[in-house]
């Protein structure tokens, strides 16, 4: 089961935005995160869930194990 974590904005500049979209495989613990990129951080944020959605693995940027 994939479990959805976060999504974190972060302002890089002037009309540069960043989502980082955290999600979770309950099975292996294993925590895998993706980019989204936008002029302003609802597109940033849409452009991530739409990654999510459309085809997450393909958009990993960074995993690592839960430890939780």
């Amino acid at each position: 089961m994939i479990l959805f974590k976060n999504i974190v904005l972060q302002r890089k500049g002037t009309d540069d935005w960043r989502a980082f979209l955290t999600w979770a495989e309950q099975d292996s613990g294993m925590v895998y995160e993706l980019r989204g990129y936008g002029f302003a951080p609802d597109e940033a944020a849409k452009d991530a869930w739409n990654r999510f959605n459309f085809n997450r693995d393909a958009f990993i940027t960074d995993s690592w194990k839960e430890t939780e």
